[in-house]
């Protein structure tokens, strides 16, 4: 065979190896183009679906906290309900006299307020109120708002004019923590609206004044409204400002 016949089909050949693998390379690149498509459309499929899946979860949270919200209120609603109806019941109004007339003859000399010794009875009653209702307030039961509008100023006052009687039994019981729950409260009390501490000029004038206005207040609850024939009595609300409603209770049940 000729020479120049035989270069010219072993250059032939050479180049259609070439075109081979060149085409061999196009194709193998149009494939991988082709799957980087493939996994892009999948990964944006999969975002996709992730944010929906995330979007699902944060409204089905979000369900939950509204249904859980009305739970709460609902239980909050229930227990004020009817903690107002025991510290306006008549068992209460008498631990609340029995308490001030105790304060009157024990922490009253000469006009002059002198630091609480002794927990009486009835007080005492007054404390484990208090505190069962501080700790309601602190484990999130109720709210401090809720339960400060009503009993604020029982709360001020109460503390502070037993405060060193408090402390007396917590030495002589060596229990620091006695009647905390109580405390917290009072520590809400003093902060909600800036009312402060009472000055003891002011624990004074609660002192004196309690008596008397109490006896009036239960001899009011005794007389028909105004303009309205007499109803069978039903549990007087002895509030702060004198209302006498135990489901929706207004105002600020001032008395301890």
């Amino acid at each position: 065979m000729n020479l120049d016949v035989l270069t010219v089909i072993i250059a032939l050949g050479g180049i259609a190896t070439g075109v081979g693998a060149i085409w061999a390379a196009v194709v193998a690149r149009r494939q991988l183009e082709a799957q980087a498509e493939f996994i892009e459309e999948q990964n944006a499929f999969a975002r996709r679906q992730t944010e929906l899946t995330e979007q699902s979860v944060i409204a089905q949270q979000q369900s939950l906290q509204q249904h859980d919200e009305r739970d709460r209120i609902r239980l909050e609603v229930t227990v004020m309900s009817q903690l107002w109806e025991e510290w306006t019941s008549p068992t209460y109004v008498r631990y609340r006299r029995a308490s001030f007339q105790y304060a009157a003859d024990h922490c009253l000399e000469g006009g002059e307020l002198r630091e609480s010794q002794y927990i009486d009875g009835a007080t005492r009653a007054l404390f484990n109120f208090f505190t069962e209702l501080g700790y309601l307030t602190r484990s999130g039961v109720l709210r401090a708002e809720r339960v400060l509008d009503l009993h604020q100023e029982a709360v001020r006052h109460g503390w502070a004019l037993w405060k060193p009687a408090v402390a007396r039994e917590r030495e002589m019981w060596s229990d620091p923590a006695r009647y905390a729950d109580f405390e917290y409260l009072y520590g809400l009390a003093v902060k909600h609206r800036n009312r402060g501490e009472p000055t003891r000029e002011e624990l004074l004038l609660f002192v004196q004044k309690q008596g008397q206005t109490e006896a009036e207040m239960l001899a009011a609850a005794e007389l028909p409204m105004q303009g309205q024939e007499a109803q069978p009595r039903q549990t007087p609300a002895v509030a702060g400002d004198g209302s006498q409603n135990p489901q929706s209770p207004r105002g600020s049940a001032g008395r301890l």
